[in-house]
């Protein structure tokens, strides 16, 4: 038999009310869509240079590879070991850079100053075009006077993004200093070569 049940009046009852702010639907629709396309313009940013750097890296394997070793083979100072990295950290090395400046230009592009400051773009495309240019001349050409002189204006070009994004972002500027490291780095090694007989 089924049991029946008394409701007592002092017995508080469930209630579930669900208000619905209809205001709300489009606040979290339009946090949601300007999420994902945040989420695609940064890796967008740090994706695209990172892998056509690693492309342009990948294209001079062999070059970068034998001209190591000869150096290597001739050098008469120790010092050259130290700057001439082999090929796995000289990946790493150009991949990170990559990424860090990638991801300081998205910071900055985030805020709305590539826009407010169309000079930035030119800035960056230029560091990114350079140091491309650069591995390119001095391992698959091997010219290294013309290296030099591509070095120094990526550095140039590094520490101009620097010197912007510090202004506009100080996390983008931060994380543009190790770049000038090892753009430090490669103008050192640059020299080097030019010292070599």
């Amino acid at each position: 038999m089924a049991e029946m049940k008394q409701r007592f009046s002092d017995q508080p009852t469930a209630t579930t009310t669900t208000t619905t702010d209809p205001s709300n639907k489009p606040k979290t629709r339009t946090r949601s869509a300007m999420a994902k396309r945040g989420l695609r313009s940064l890796l967008i940013a740090v994706a695209t240079p990172t892998c056509l750097t690693l492309l342009a890296l990948h294209s001079s394997k062999h070059a970068y590879k034998s001209n190591r070793a000869a150096t290597m083979a001739s050098a008469t100072d120790h010092a050259i070991g130290v700057l001439f990295p082999p090929w796995w950290a000289a990946q790493l090395g150009w991949a990170c850079s990559s990424v860090l400046i990638g991801l300081a230009s998205w910071l900055v592009w985030a805020e709305g100053w590539f826009h407010k400051k169309p000079n930035l773009v030119p800035l960056y495309v230029a560091q990114f075009g350079l140091g491309l240019a650069w591995n390119a001349v001095v391992f698959r050409v091997g010219e290294v006077k013309v290296g030099l002189g591509l070095c120094v204006a990526w550095f140039g070009a590094v520490f101009g993004c620097y010197k912007s994004f510090k202004r506009l972002n100080p996390i983008a500027a931060d994380l543009v200093k190790p770049c000038l490291v090892w753009v430090v780095v490669l103008v050192a090694l640059n020299v080097k070569l030019l010292r070599q007989p």
